[in-house]
């Protein structure tokens, strides 16, 4: 768990960031359903407790990793679509 606290749109942008496409972030925004939940904040004290669980990794490390392992796979998948064009 994340200490600190962020919108999915704070997420978005940090995500758009890290990708580094030398593009403007855009977005657009539309109303929720009215259930929505406006707010959620977890606790990983439970995780700390029962089973030891400590977060080691950063959350914009832990991106960085996804990241860096998505652009692998895809270029890998193109590479393969292209062997067999």
């Amino acid at each position: 768990s994340n200490p600190e606290e962020m919108t999915i749109l704070d997420l978005a942008q940090r995500i758009f960031r890290l990708c580094d496409t030398g593009r403007e972030f855009d977005w657009v925004s539309v109303p929720g359903f009215t259930y929505d939940i406006k707010r959620r904040s977890p606790d990983a004290s439970k995780a700390r407790e029962v089973l030891g669980f400590e977060s080691e990794v950063k959350i914009d490390e832990g991106l960085q990793e996804v990241i860096g392992w998505l652009r692998n796979v895809l270029r890998s998948e193109a590479v393969g679509a292209g062997e067999r064009a």
